[in-house]
Formats: C-alpha cells, sequence, structure tokens
C-alpha cells in the first residue's frame, strides 16, 4: 500500500516507500505524520489554484456578455 500524495511529494516515509500491513492503525497514524499533512497541503492548495484558474476565465466572459 501507498500514499500517493507522499510518494509525488518524493518523501522517504513509511507510506511512500510502500508497506505490507493493511491496518486501520497504520493508516491513522500516517495521517498524522508531519511528512503527509505537508504534502495534503501543498496538493490541496495547487488544485484549487488550477481550478480558480479555470473558473476565472469562465466568469469573466460570462460577465462580458452580460454587460454587453
Amino acid at each position: 500500500m501507498f500514499c500517493t500524495w507522499c510518494e509525488g511529494a518524493k518523501f522517504t516515509n513509511q507510506m511512500a516507500k510502500g508497506t505490507s500491513v493493511y491496518k486501520k492503525e497504520t493508516i491513522d497514524r500516517h495521517l498524522k505524520v508531519r511528512d503527509h499533512s505537508i504534502a495534503e497541503k501543498n496538493i490541496i492548495i495547487s488544485g484549487f489554484a488550477k481550478q480558480y484558474d479555470k473558473d476565472k476565465v469562465t466568469i469573466i466572459q460570462q460577465m462580458q456578455c452580460v454587460y454587453h
């Protein structure tokens, strides 16, 4: 089992390398690891920024139609 966020961020924690222990406690412990929290915040921020840029163009176009 891997954490794709930690693996993508090139961290070296247990879940980034992969584990064969499929226990809920292992996942719960991993969610509290500092590396995972950093990766999670970076993913959320970059996803929000991409969505904002995409929606910004649509909103501008719709407002131009309304004003004209």
